[in-house]
């Protein structure tokens, strides 16, 4: 089936074409490992003629909405022809942007914004035993899907659920381990340097970085009951715990290093995914 509809393309960071609008055609079709593919063409003058197939890395059903058209959520305003093969993935109803990065993993390029059953959302971070998520200020509106998209909160128990459940809810990938993020920053130089080249250079209120991998930390903060750190800190969990009260994490300051930590797994904190 072909839909042809306009859809808007948010212009984020610089990036995209200046036009905000385009009209294309998308079909939906498997390719021989069975994942589904979208076939983009674009009909726009400034870029007639080009032609750009996106695997969705999951192989997850692609929906519709109701007026038939699949909005793609491109968050850096990639446009058609920008965009290389498997550089999407579907988790729950939205599509994020992900990339192979240096030390050979492909990793997400954006904060999850997956609200699963068996967490409980709009929940701050003051239970351990729980599994939770919020958004900054309890305000969707603004740091959700359709705001700056800076995600969810998660506690380390959600983290632990998702691992724990991967296979009907984040089929394909799971949370990095101390490990898997180690690897990463010794990739891009070291974590001396990974800070800088791991950063956005946009949303930091100091410091900014040079997102040389398009992996693009933000500085979402944080929630432990009360909301700190917006625009200053960009926490991440991950998958490895420190203690029955703990895990470990990383983080971002307005410095050019990645550094970390642990601490209890009641705070809740920003969450990429890496493919298995």
């Amino acid at each position: 089936m072909i839909t042809e509809h306009k859809d808007l393309w948010k212009q984020y960071n610089g990036k995209g074409f200046s036009a905000e609008y385009a009209e294309y055609a998308e079909r939906a079709t498997s390719d021989k490992e069975g994942n589904d593919i979208v076939e983009t063409y674009a009909t726009k003058d400034d870029v007639a003629g080009k032609q750009k197939t996106i695997n969705i890395v999951t192989g997850a059903p692609i929906t519709l909405d109701a007026n038939g058209n699949l909005d793609l959520k491109i968050s850096d305003g990639s446009f058609l022809d920008e965009l290389p093969e498997s550089d999407v993935v579907q988790i729950g109803d939205k599509l994020y942007r992900v990339g192979l990065m240096p030390d050979g993993k492909i990793w997400m390029c954006e904060n999850l914004d997956f609200k699963f059953s068996g967490c409980v959302i709009g929940a701050s971070g003051t239970s351990s035993s729980e599994s939770r998520a919020n958004y900054y200020n309890n305000d969707e509106t603004t740091y959700g899907w359709n705001g700056l998209k800076h995600g969810l909160l998660y506690n380390w128990i959600a983290v632990k659920y998702l691992e724990d459940n991967k296979s009907s809810l984040i089929p394909g990938w799971h949370g990095p381990t101390t490990a898997e993020w180690n690897a990463l920053a010794t990739a891009v130089g070291g974590t001396s340097v990974a800070g800088t080249k791991l950063k956005s250079t946009t949303d930091w209120s100091s410091g900014a970085g040079t997102d040389d991998y398009g992996f693009s930390a933000l500085p979402a903060g944080y929630d432990d009951g009360s909301f700190y750190s917006l625009g200053y800190y960009a926490y991440f969990w991950t998958a490895t715990e420190y203690s029955s009260s703990g895990a470990y994490y990383r983080y971002f300051d307005s410095g050019v290093s990645m550094r970390s930590s642990n601490y209890g797994k009641y705070y809740q904190y920003s969450v990429r995914l890496v493919k298995d």
